[in-house]
C-alpha cells in the first residue's frame, strides 16, 4: 500500500465524494465552517486537502487557501476545483515558513497520519502566534472498534469498544477505498497538541440534526456512538 493505501484508492474515494458523504455534507461541514469562522481574508492551510471540496468552500468564503496532500491524483482533482496554490507534501514535513499562516484546517486527515505527533508540531510551526487550528477527525471510539453488534434481524444495538489501549489500528475498506487508518487514545491525541504549545477553545461531538436525519435517515446511527469529534485549538505565544 502506497501513502496508507491513498494512491490505490484515489479514484474511489473520488467517486464516493462525488456521489455525496452524508458524514460530511449533513455532519461535519457546518461544524467545521462555524469553527473556522469568519474566513474573508484569512490564509488557511489545508492539510491533506484531498480532492479540494472543503478547500473549494473556504475559498468560496474569501479565505486564501493553500492546500497539501501527498497523492498527486487528488492533487489534481483540487486544482480542477479551482484550487491553485497546492504542493504535494506529507502533514509531517510542511514547505513553509515559520508563522506563514493565519488558520489550518484538517478535515478527518489525521487518522491517515503515520507520524502524527510530529505533523502537530508541523502545524504549531507554521501558524502564527495566536492562528487557529481546526480538526474534524474519527475518533477513537470508531478506530478500536470491530464494528456493530447487531440482534438476530441485523439491528444496531451498539458499538464496542475493543483494545482502546493497545490497538494501533488497521485497514479499513468501505466503497471501494482500502487505506490504513490509525488509532490514538484520546490522551496521545490531545497531549500532541497541548505539548506543541496549544490551547483548546471548543470540543464537539457532533450529532445529527432533525434536518439531517429528514435527508439520510441512516446517519441515526451517529445518534449512537460519537463516531467523529471536531475541535478548536489556539496557537500560544511562545
Amino acid at each position: 500500500m502506497k501513502e496508507g493505501g491513498w494512491i490505490e484508492s484515489a479514484d474511489a474515494w473520488q467517486k464516493f465524494v462525488d456521489e455525496g458523504d452524508s458524514n460530511r455534507t449533513h455532519l461535519l461541514d457546518e461544524v467545521m465552517l462555524r469553527l473556522c469562522g469568519d474566513v474573508n481574508r484569512v490564509v488557511i492551510l489545508d492539510v491533506g486537502c484531498g480532492e479540494g471540496r472543503f478547500g473549494k468552500m473556504l475559498a468560496e468564503l474569501g479565505a486564501s487557501v493553500v492546500g497539501i496532500d501527498p497523492v498527486r491524483a487528488l492533487l489534481a482533482s483540487a486544482k480542477e476545483k479551482g484550487l491553485s496554490r497546492l504542493a504535494r507534501s506529507r502533514g509531517e514535513r510542511l514547505p513553509f515558513s515559520n508563522g506563514a499562516f493565519d488558520q489550518v484546517v484538517s478535515y478527518v486527515t489525521f487518522v491517515d497520519i503515520e507520524g502524527f505527533e510530529v505533523a502537530v508540531a508541523e502545524i504549531a510551526r507554521v501558524l502564527r502566534p495566536g492562528g487557529r487550528c481546526v480538526v474534524s477527525n474519527v475518533t477513537p471510539i470508531s478506530t478500536c472498534s470491530s464494528g456493530w453488534v447487531k440482534d438476530s434481524e441485523g439491528r444496531k444495538l451498539h458499538w464496542p469498544v475493543h483494545r482502546y489501549f493497545a490497538y494501533p489500528g488497521g485497514i479499513q475498506s468501505w466503497r471501494g477505498i482500502t487505506v490504513m487508518q490509525h488509532h490514538r487514545t484520546l490522551e496521545r491525541f490531545f497531549g500532541a497538541f497541548l505539548r506543541s504549545g496549544f490551547l483548546l477553545r471548543e470540543y464537539l461531538e457532533p450529532v445529527p440534526t432533525p434536518a439531517a436525519l429528514e435527508s439520510d435517515p441512516g446517519m441515526a446511527d451517529l445518534s449512537i456512538a460519537p463516531l467523529f469529534h471536531a475541535m478548536l485549538w489556539e496557537r500560544g505565544s511562545f
